[in-house]
């Protein structure tokens, strides 16, 4: 009765010790495949800082958010890596306010302007605290999470060395 015992102990370790996908990680993946169906009406203001690449990382924010504003910011790094891989960074910033100031931090990657948050609901993204990133090929989403996730920039580094 002891090995029995025994035996169901290990397998319950064993069991409980596999990696088990957090919250985060279970609505990041349902839309990893999905294809982007609708992008803003408007123009991209800094087009020719776009590349044609195939993959684009695309980031949506808020853009009357000052610390969302700063977070491109302090992610220079991270995009600059992006970009060296000839991958096009851009924006697509929102804002329930029509009359709202861009940030120079801003201005200085390619920005489509969605006044209407129209990417998100369009597109049927949900979560917007966890799902604020995304990596495209085309229209498909590869790659789901938000830039100031380190593990997320790591996954992104990782998948375009690989396909460069």
């Amino acid at each position: 009765m002891k090995v029995y015992w025994l035996i169901a102990l290990i397998l319950g370790f064993l069991y409980s010790c596999r990696h088990h996908p957090s919250f985060k990680e279970e609505i990041c993946a349902q839309y990893v495949g999905q294809e982007i169906v609708y992008f803003p009406d408007s123009d991209l203001v800094n087009k020719y800082m776009a590349n044609s690449s195939r993959h684009k990382l695309i980031h949506t924010m808020d853009i009357t958010c000052s610390s969302c504003v700063y977070e491109i910011e302090n992610n220079q790094s991270f995009i600059e890596e992006v970009k060296k891989h000839n991958i096009s960074f851009e924006i697509i910033g929102y804002s329930s306010y029509k009359d709202s100031i861009f940030s120079d931090i801003l201005l200085q990657n390619p920005f489509y302007f969605d006044f209407y948050r129209k990417f998100r609901s369009r597109n049927n993204l949900k979560d917007e605290n966890i799902t604020r990133t995304f990596l495209l090929e085309g229209k498909t989403i590869l790659l789901v999470g938000d830039m100031k996730d380190t593990a997320f920039k790591k996954q992104v580094i990782q998948y375009i060395k690989n396909v460069s």
